[in-house]
C-alpha cells in the first residue's frame, strides 16, 4: 500500500468503532454546525469549489466511486458502511486532498472553522 493508504488504515483503526456508535440517521446532521451565517457558509462553499476544481479529476472520480461503493455496504441500525469501504473512502479522500495545493486545503479548513462551533 502507499503512504496515504497506510494512513487511512490507521485512521480507520481509531475511528471506525466510534463511527459505528453514531446514529447517522439522526436529523441533527441536517442542521448547520453552529450559528448559521449564510455569507460565511457561501465563502466556505466557494473555497471547497476552488479546491475541487484544482483536484486531479481521476482522483475525484475514484473518490466518488469509493463513496458509491460504501453507500452500497451500509448496514446496521446506525447506517454505517463496512470497515473496508470506510478505509477506502478515507484513502480516496486523502489522495484527492493531497493532489491540491496545501494553501487551498487550509483555505477550506479555515473557512469551515469560521462557521463551526468549537
Amino acid at each position: 500500500a502507499d503512504e496515504i493508504g497506510d494512513a487511512a488504515k490507521k485512521l480507520g483503526d481509531v475511528s471506525y468503532a466510534f463511527a459505528k456508535e453514531v446514529d447517522w440517521k439522526n436529523g441533527i446532521f441536517l442542521q448547520a454546525p453552529g450559528k448559521f451565517a449564510p455569507l460565511e457558509a457561501l465563502k466556505a462553499i466557494d473555497k471547497m469549489i476552488v479546491m475541487g476544481a484544482s483536484a486531479d479529476p481521476k482522483l475525484l472520480a475514484a473518490a466518488a466511486d469509493a463513496h458509491h461503493k460504501a453507500i452500497g455496504s451500509i448496514s446496521g441500525p446506525n447506517g454505517v458502511t463496512s470497515r473496508a469501504d470506510w478505509d477506502s473512502v478515507n484513502a480516496a479522500l486523502g489522495r484527492v486532498i493531497a493532489s491540491v495545493p496545501e494553501s487551498q486545503v487550509m483555505d477550506v479548513y479555515n473557512s469551515v472553522s469560521a462557521i463551526t462551533d468549537p
